[in-house]
């Protein structure tokens, strides 16, 4: 008799191959993946972390920095990063800048030099100044500029933007708290914008 019938087996290069898992850690909880490799971190981060704090505005073109997290302790687009590209990584969104003194200082110097309107853009940006921050206390208006420039704004202008990153890399560097806008009710006073604060690092969801 011949060997018995085992039916009809799978080629070798059919079979299902399960992902490798992939761990890194994302605002100091380590997290685990396994799916594609060739997924986006943005995608992740946002799909399946819940963390919409990170913004998708153009993915995957890499264009206009809404994206923007630190990763090992340089920015990128997560738009476009592979998430193979991260096992073991140490990525910091928008909301781990949260209660941190860089990410109070930028949110109160956002809301009073009113360097946030839609603010769909400001998360990434303020990942960005944070890292500036980080390495250059004190940077120039041209050092603001340099940095900025993968990130695009199309409602605030970006001067104010730059305002906002010296003034609270002003009071990180001297201890002093950012001076609050006047909130009286008199006219011609200047305000806060309704409801920016939580805008400013990603807090406040978007349609």
């Amino acid at each position: 008799m011949g060997p018995p019938d085992r039916g009809l087996q799978p080629a070798r290069g059919d079979q299902a191959m399960t992902p490798t898992p992939i761990t890194l850690t994302v605002n100091g909880e380590q997290r685990t993946f396994t799916g594609d490799p060739a997924s986006s971190l943005l995608r992740f981060l946002r799909d399946q972390c819940g963390d919409t704090t990170t913004k998708d505005g153009c993915s995957p073109q890499a264009a206009c920095g809404a994206c923007a997290v630190e990763l090992n302790g340089k920015v990128v687009l997560s738009c476009v990063i592979p998430m193979k590209k991260v096992a073991g990584g140490n990525v910091t969104t928008p909301a781990g800048l949260d209660q941190t003194p860089v990410g109070e200082a930028l949110t109160d110097a956002f809301a009073a030099r009113g360097g946030a309107q839609c603010a769909f853009c400001i998360p990434g940006i303020a990942v960005r100044a944070a890292n500036l921050i980080k390495s250059n206390p004190d940077p120039s208006e041209q050092d603001i500029r340099l940095a900025l420039n993968q990130h695009l704004c199309r409602c605030t202008g970006y001067q104010k933007i730059i305002e906002s990153i010296q003034t609270a890399a002003e009071s990180l560097r001297t201890g002093n708290p950012v001076p609050r806008p006047d909130q009286s009710a008199r006219v011609g006073a200047r305000r806060e914008k309704y409801n920016i604060r939580p805008a400013i690092l990603g807090k406040r969801p978007y349609v």
